[in-house]
This record gives structure tokens, C-alpha cells and sequence, in this order.
């Protein structure tokens, strides 16, 4: 005959598995994380490809314009030209041509360089292509909304998660409150380690973020408040009492 396991018994093993499906959903958040990109992907109609062009010394941004500017004419593509974003580095430009599929967009970019540069003589042209390709799904209204459900759902997944941890943790015995607070800390790895691959695809090849691919999301800081200010606050708490026993331990009686 199998005895029966006390109350205290069956706490620690509810609370085990808390803390276990707290892991389990946390591990889930950090995998849509990661992956934030993929559902925008499959939502994305169009490809983007662009080359970098740089200014030489001597040359003018308004040369470049205004090449760009009768090559686009010329052309039948959907074009831009934008600016490094990136206050450190200067004379750098990025054509985007935007198409269907990849290979238009390869194709659209190849004659779109071309004529940018056969725009000016090339005794006079002060600027040139670099060398390479970049091409990543073209944004649009539907694919940025997709993108920050994603993240939405991520971080609140990655609260109820860590709201799991702090409960089952707590609930254990032997449980201290620094060990909670580990146990909180422990979650910001997952949403540290930002998507190389994916964010690469997304980035404005003009934005800093294209050319560090371990740089932080600045949208990731409301993003580690969001889902730590909620279990933070859980463990104070949770620990309120403890705390104020110690302190009724440790603080010495006056004597009358």
C-alpha cells in the first residue's frame, strides 16, 4: 500500500512543476523572440535590393542626387536613396530598388547602378559603387504590425513565465530572496541574444544596426523593464514578511 504523501509533500511537488512550466513557457517566449522576423517574412509581397555607393574625395552629395535623380527618371524600378544613418561614418549612400521577387529586384538594382552612374561623365563622377548586394523583404504597414505582435506577445509570455518561476521558487523550501532574484536575471539572456539572421533582413541597410550584428534593439529596454518590473515587484512581496522577522531577530531589545 502506497502511503500518502503529506501536504508539505504535495506543495514541493505542485511547486516544482511551477517552476517547471514557468521554464518551459519562458524557453516558448524566447524561441518568438528569436523568430519575431519569420511570420513578417511570410507576410512580406515584395523584396528590397540595395547597393552602397560612396562619395569620393572631392564629390558632392548633390552630384549623387542628382544622378540618382536622372537615373530614376531613365528607369522603369521603384528606387530610393538614402544616407548612412550612423553620425560615425560619412559620403556613404544606399540605393533600394523594390520589386516583386528577388530576382526583378536584383535585376531592377544592377541597371539602377548602371545608369546612376553613366548619369555623369566619368571624368567628372566623384562617386562609385561598391562591390555586393544586400536584398530583405520590403516593410510595409501589414508586416511592421506583424512584427510588433510578435514582440508583444513575447514579452508577455516572458512575464507570465518569470511571475511562474518567482511562485514556484518561492513556494519551495530553503528558498531564499536572493536566490529569487537570480532566478529572475537568469530570463534576460533570452531577450540579450537578439536574431542575427532574421533582424539582418529587416535592418535599413542604412541604420547602424545593419552593420553590428550583435548590437542591442533600443526597443529592447522598455521591453527588459516590461518583463521585470512586474516579477520584482512579486518578489517584494512574497519576502515582506520574511524581511520584517529578520529584522525583529537582529534588532537587540532595549532594557528597561
Amino acid at each position: 500500500m502506497i502511503p500518502e504523501r503529506s501536504f508539505t509533500d504535495r506543495s514541493q511537488i505542485f511547486a516544482v512543476r511551477q517552476e517547471i512550466m514557468g521554464w518551459a513557457l519562458l524557453l516558448l517566449a524566447g524561441t518568438l523572440w528569436v523568430m519575431r522576423n519569420f511570420l513578417p517574412e511570410l507576410a512580406a509581397t515584395q523584396v528590397n535590393a540595395s547597393a552602397v555607393l560612396t562619395i569620393e574625395q572631392g564629390g558632392t552629395a548633390a552630384q549623387l542626387q542628382q544622378a540618382f535623380a536622372v537615373a530614376r527618371k531613365r528607369g522603369a524600378v521603384e528606387a530610393t536613396l538614402t544616407a548612412e544613418t550612423n553620425p560615425a561614418v560619412h559620403d556613404i549612400y544606399y540605393v533600394i530598388v523594390t520589386a516583386d521577387t528577388v530576382d526583378q529586384a536584383r535585376g531592377g538594382l544592377t541597371a539602377m547602378t548602371k545608369a546612376i552612374e553613366a548619369a555623369v561623365p566619368e571624368a567628372e563622377r566623384k562617386f562609385r559603387v561598391l562591390s555586393g548586394e544586400h536584398t530583405y523583404p520590403a516593410m510595409n504597414e501589414t508586416v511592421r504590425r506583424l512584427g510588433m505582435a510578435a514582440r508583444i506577445v513575447a514579452v508577455l509570455l516572458a512575464v507570465a513565465a518569470e511571475i511562474l518561476v518567482v511562485l514556484g521558487a518561492y513556494r519551495q523550501i530553503g528558498t531564499l530572496r536572493a536566490d529569487l532574484y537570480v532566478k529572475l536575471a537568469m530570463p534576460f539572456l533570452f531577450l540579450l541574444l537578439t536574431s542575427t539572421g532574421s533582424n539582418d533582413k529587416y535592418s535599413d541597410p542604412g541604420s547602424e544596426s545593419s552593420h553590428f550584428l550583435w548590437e542591442i534593439d533600443p526597443s529592447l529596454i522598455p521591453m527588459l523593464l516590461a518583463t521585470s518590473i512586474v516579477p520584482t515587484l512579486l518578489i517584494v512581496w512574497l519576502t515582506r514578511k520574511s524581511k520584517a522577522q529578520h529584522t525583529r531577530r537582529t534588532t537587540p531589545r532595549r532594557s528597561i
